[in-house]
Order: structure tokens, then C-alpha cells, then sequence
């Protein structure tokens, strides 16, 4: 397969291309169908202009391997892994139904205060299980958790994207990884990540704390105008007030979102299931029936 995949085109003689859903800077990803079943499917590949560079397959790879060992209904479920023609390798994937909370944010601005809590609740199960398999996301916010309608019409949130996720090498503990580069998305970095040190679980506790201030304030808690003094402000001050945003927040979630924005990652929430412990008694799920 050369340069983008095509509709109509074929990968591994069992998936055919339907339509591309997205063109992003690492990754394509597109609608797909199993051959001859006719089963929907997403397919992920590297950006054709990213192929051929052996590190980048390498941690697609490894993002393959990150979700396949997980088993929580709040992650993008992956069927299996395939070869292309050319021998670049296609994550065949669950295909999901909906919007993601970056979406949803912009067309209808922030959620409703459960909702917005039950979704990060939700991907505290998805991240802490990761987690306990070694991996650290690194790349959480809104943008990357999907909001799916289950059958009964309830809201389910899936955790995708982990092409920037880390496994701890052999010898490490489970909950930590080596980082010798500054990766992610800069408004929802930890201090620890943007300064490009060694990253552990606490990294994603900071940016589970970042989405959910955004979600219930549609900003984030250190916006500016250019990435450089979004990092001063990570850097050198406190988060912006969430009451003040959004006066229905109580100032006990206030205070946990506040918790997970600690300079010092000694002092959040050592753990992604104590967070989602704090946080179940604001989480009320939405029902996308109603």
C-alpha cells in the first residue's frame, strides 16, 4: 500500500477501506469492513509518511500491545493486528459509535456537572487498569476519551490513543517508565513531563485533573495564548479558580480536581483508583436516551 490507503483498497486480503475517518499527524484511521462478513470495523495505520521509520512502528507496536492487554469496557477494544501490503502494520479495531469529549465540548460546551465526572470516573477504570499492567497513557484529555451510546442508552467512555503510552522496561516497577522526551500535549503535561524527566501513574492523575476541569469549564485551568506561557503558568502558578467558572461546583471537587494539579506529584493522588474513589459521589451518568 502506497501513500494513503484508498477506499476500495484492501489490507491483509480480509479488510476492505470504506472511508478514512481521520488523517492525523502519526496515524490514519478509517472505516473498515471484515471481508466477507461485512462487519464494521476502524483500521489504524501509520501515516504512509511515518512508515517507514522503525522507532514509530515500533511504539504503534507497542500501542497495539498496550490495548490488547486490557479488559475494561472503557477502552477501545483492538481485534487484532495485521500486516499491510507493504509489511507496515494495521490495528483492526472495535468500531465506536459517537463523539469524542473534545467534540462535544466544542458543539455543545461544557457538560453537565455528573456528566462530566462520570466521564472521567469512567476513565479512571480504563487508565487504572492500565496502569496496573505497567503502561502509563501519557496523552490524556478530552480529545482522547470517546463517548459511546450502549445499548440501554446509557453514556460509556472509552480511553483510545495510547500510541504515546509507555511500558515500564523489565526490571522496573509495573507503575513507572523511563522518559528521556517531553511527549504529549502540552496543556494537559504534568511539570515532571513537560521538563522531559522519568514519568510515573501520577503523570496521568495530572491529566485526568486537567479534563475535568475542562470539562465542567470548557478551559483549561492554565490556558494562554502560545505554549510557551502555558508552561510558565504550569510552571509558576496556581490553576486558575473552577468555582469561579462554574459556580454549581462544589468546593470539595474543587479541591480534588486542585489535588490532581500539584506541582509536586508526591502530593496528588497516588493512585488513579484513589481518585476515582474521591470522585464517585459526583459522578452521575447521563443517559443519551433522555
Amino acid at each position: 500500500m502506497s501513500g494513503l490507503p484508498h477506499p476500495g483498497s484492501v489490507v491483509a486480503g480480509r479488510y476492505r477501506i470504506v472511508e478514512i475517518l481521520e488523517e492525523g499527524q502519526m496515524s490514519v484511521v478509517a472505516r473498515g469492513e471484515r471481508l466477507p462478513s461485512g462487519e464494521t470495523v476502524a483500521l489504524k495505520l501509520l501515516h504512509p509518511d511515518l512508515a517507514a521509520d522503525p522507532e514509530l512502528q515500533e511504539r504503534f507496536r507497542r500501542e497495539a500491545r498496550a490495548l490488547s492487554a486490557l479488559e475494561s469496557e472503557h477502552v477501545v477494544r483492538v481485534l487484532e493486528v495485521v500486516e499491510a501490503a507493504d509489511g507496515q502494520p494495521c490495528m483492526v479495531m472495535e468500531f465506536l459509535e459517537g463523539e469524542d469529549l473534545d467534540r462535544v465540548l466544542d458543539e455543545e460546551g461544557p457538560l453537565p456537572l455528573g456528566e462530566a465526572v462520570a466521564a472521567v470516573h469512567q476513565a479512571c477504570e480504563a487508565v487504572a487498569e492500565a496502569h496496573a499492567h505497567g503502561v502509563i497513557h501519557r496523552d490524556l484529555k478530552p480529545a482522547n476519551l470517546f463517548r459511546v451510546r450502549t445499548d440501554d442508552g446509557s453514556m460509556n467512555v472509552k480511553v483510545i490513543d495510547f500510541g504515546i503510552a509507555k511500558r515500564a522496561e523489565t526490571g522496573e516497577e509495573p507503575s513507572l517508565t523511563g522518559s528521556g522526551t517531553a511527549m504529549g500535549s502540552p496543556l494537559y503535561m504534568a511539570p515532571e513531563q513537560l521538563r522531559a524527566e522519568r514519568v510515573d501513574i501520577r503523570a496521568d492523575v495530572w491529566a485526568l485533573g486537567i479534563t475535568l476541569y475542562e470539562l465542567l469549564s470548557g478551559i483549561t485551568p492554565f490556558e494562554a495564548p502560545v505554549p510557551a506561557m502555558v508552561m510558565a503558568a504550569i510552571f509558576g502558578r496556581p490553576p486558575m479558580s473552577l468555582c469561579d467558572e462554574r459556580p454549581d461546583v462544589p468546593a470539595e471537587l474543587e479541591q480534588i480536581i486542585f489535588r490532581c494539579l500539584a506541582k509536586d506529584p508526591a502530593e496528588r493522588f497516588a493512585s488513579v483508583a484513589a481518585l476515582a474513589e474521591a470522585l464517585e459521589p459526583y459522578a452521575v451518568p447521563l443517559n443519551l436516551a433522555d
